[in-house]
């Protein structure tokens, strides 16, 4: 599909706008795919291959140290992508190193009633209030690189039960940046196990909604989200 580019194929690699959309159709009607009811269930361990899900990355603890972080089986993003706490005793979220942050226009353009924006996205601020123990000071959070903020959560170093040993990563070693997960190879932060969701049947949806100027898919994935039908446009 080239619809970005405004043409409807690249002979160059064989790309056309009709063969895209003959991929697009068998996905939508092999019956295999649906959206989930809860669009944050996208997100959690437990619907890893979900019935959303047509392709994803999986991940896992086990493979890397600091010693070897590039031979990870793990998803480094999430520690890029966490919010950098200094003292890792937040209850909910491990420290990060706050890259990728959530634009404030980006974050003001969803409508405050769509559920899907507290899913991507979270304050500082929210981020701290989610644990009643902890305050946040120029002691416990530092400003990363482009600070805005707001944190992408969907990616992120949510603290994890190690499956290994049924222990949180919080209650290891705290003298290690992160705590090394007793029983596991390889340091939480450096593989993190939550897996990449790269194309979801949302994804699919709006694709056949612009290839074929109907707002029918379009809707559905609005629809999921309780919000109103809309008019195809461009």
């Amino acid at each position: 599909y080239t619809g970005y580019y405004g043409k409807t194929e690249l002979a160059s690699v064989g790309a056309t706008k009709d063969k895209a959309l003959g991929y697009i159709n068998d996905i939508i009607n092999s019956g295999k795919f649906d959206l989930e009811a809860n669009y944050g269930d996208n997100f959690l361990l437990s619907h890893e291959y979900g019935i959303e899900s047509i392709f994803e990355i999986s991940h896992m603890y086990k493979g890397a140290d600091w010693g070897n972080g590039y031979m990870s089986e793990g998803n480094m993003q999430s520690l890029m992508m966490g919010p950098r706490f200094l003292d890792d005793k937040h209850a909910l979220y491990s420290r990060g190193w706050s890259y990728g942050q959530v634009t404030q226009d980006l974050y003001d353009s969803y409508d405050p009633a769509d559920p899907r924006r507290s899913v991507c996205a979270i304050t500082v601020e929210e981020l701290a209030a989610l644990d009643p123990k902890f305050t946040l000071s120029d002691k416990t959070f530092e400003q990363g690189f482009q600070h805005t903020g707001i944190f992408n959560i969907k990616y992120t170093t949510k603290r994890k039960v190690n499956p290994d040993t049924g222990k949180a990563d919080q209650e290891i070693d705290e003298n290690t940046y992160g705590g090394a997960i007793e029983g596991t190879i390889g340091d939480p932060q450096v593989c993190n196990q939550e897996n990449e969701r790269i194309i979801r049947y949302a994804d699919v949806l709006l694709m056949e909604a612009e290839l074929t100027e109907s707002a029918d898919n379009l809707n559905k994935v609005r629809q999921r989200a309780g919000l109103a039908d809309v008019a195809y446009s461009k």
